[in-house]
């Protein structure tokens, strides 16, 4: 951004002659909130809030943590705000030449339209992938002088998994038999859904009250969410949950046992439990390698690797 205040962050953290790393983060109260943030090049994108996102004649899309959102270089998109915190992200550029190699191993014919590489606006991101680029982040926060090669080496695999799991997802299923009419109806219930969720996920949900809100049936709302994302609404939710939670439990005086309640858990435990299935480890142990200095956004000027 050329003309950055100090209600709005979009900086660069690191940069080196492969990838670049940054992070983004701008208040829905800004009189410019729907412009912000351009698009230069190639970029993929780990929401950390819920955000609705607008492409140029295309229905709005759920940036949530849940999701790795993908914009061609010079994308237009306009943005509108879900949750109160407006849109906290980290972005990831990788040099064209690399980003078109790892895409041609699933999409061969990128090599044809190397300038519009990517062929969908976003995809679903695992639990251990959104860790793993906090993580990257969080060096980069943390650490003086840079690992370049490990930077570089896990951003690359970041984007690798990252654009599998989305290619296989969204292109590898053939599409069912729907007419546009009956397509754009489920596309947008799910989207729906999943906008309920975004500011919701710490509620005691259940499916009839979920259901009940978006005035459809039970059924129909679990089965279009499966088909239109790949997943279930406990597991979204649930993700939702566990993403929300690293900022608060890498605090050194969080009480994690409030933190489980707040954002819906029943207890600590149950908190715990779903904490080390999703990445691999209990969130005291996290806490232990993470500081909050290191998960808040950087205002730093870009680190430039050293050649």
């Amino acid at each position: 951004m050329a003309d950055q205040d100090a209600s709005v962050v979009d900086t660069a953290v690191f940069e080196s002659a492969l990838v670049t790393v940054g992070v983004f983060d701008a208040q829905p109260d800004h009189p410019h909130f729907a412009e912000l943030g351009r698009i230069v090049t190639h970029s993929f994108v780990f929401p950390r809030t819920s955000v609705s996102i607008i492409h140029p004649g295309a229905a709005p899309i759920v940036a949530d943590p849940n999701a790795v959102m993908f914009y061609n270089q010079q994308q237009p998109y306009r943005r509108a705000p879900i949750s109160p915190r407006g849109d906290r992200c980290d972005w990831f550029r990788i040099r064209e030449d690399a980003l078109v190699g790892i895409i041609a191993e699933r999409d061969p014919s990128v090599v044809e339209r190397p300038h519009t590489p990517f062929p969908f606006s976003w995809g679903p991101a695992d639990a251990d992938v959104y860790l793993t680029q906090r993580r990257v982040v969080e060096h980069l926060a943390r650490i003086e002088a840079p690992d370049v090669l490990f930077v570089e080496e896990t951003v690359l695999e970041i984007f690798r998994r990252t654009f599998a799991r989305a290619h296989s997802t969204l292109m590898g299923a053939a599409a069912p038999r729907l007419g546009a009419r009956a397509r754009r109806a489920r596309r947008e219930l799910a989207t729906e859904a999943r906008r309920v969720l975004g500011t919701s996920f710490a509620e005691h949900l259940t499916l009839g009250a979920l259901a009940d809100r978006l005035e459809t049936s039970p059924h129909h709302l679990a089965r279009v969410f499966r088909a239109e994302t790949g997943g279930t609404i406990h597991a979204h939710l649930n993700q939702l949950r566990l993403r929300a939670s690293l900022d608060r439990v890498v605090e050194e005086d969080a009480d994690l046992t409030a933190v489980a309640l707040d954002l819906g858990y029943s207890s600590h435990s149950h908190f715990t439990h779903a904490f080390r299935r999703a990445f691999g480890l209990p969130p005291s142990h996290l806490r232990a390698h993470l500081s909050r200095r290191a998960l808040a956004v950087s205002k730093r000027p870009t680190r430039r690797a050293r050649s």
